[in-house]
């Protein structure tokens, strides 16, 4: 079997959950952080600071994005797309690379609900 057909086999979805596991690998403690705050505020978005969603949103017009805040945005778009069976296969796949990570997650989720 050739390395497409193994490709085409996999959905949209997986590739997209793929990416941001890869990219959740090589994030700093500060970037997963971000991250944590950026997941909260899809999942609960009445959780979202205003003053750090508008800090968020600004640019410097002489700065490009970072490469993280550049995955960070395509996390956005595609989370939002995903419907909830997915959106639990991405956090199955978190916890499997990072239970602590998640378990932070899951207790400020609670302080939401």
């Amino acid at each position: 079997m050739s390395y497409n057909n193994c490709r085409s086999s996999i959905t949209l979805v997986e590739q997209e959950v793929a990416c941001v596991a890869s990219w959740f690998r090589s994030w700093s403690e500060m970037q997963k952080g971000d991250f944590l705050r950026e997941l909260i505020s899809q999942v609960v978005p009445a959780a979202v600071d205003p003053l750090f969603e508008a800090l968020g949103s600004m640019q410097i017009a002489d700065s490009p994005p970072s490469i993280f805040q550049c995955q960070v945005k395509l996390f956005r778009q595609w989370f939002r797309e995903w419907p909830d069976s997915d959106k639990n296969y991405f956090m199955t796949k978190l916890t499997s690379i990072d239970p602590v990570f998640v378990n932070k997650f899951n207790e400020q989720l609670k302080s939401y609900l």
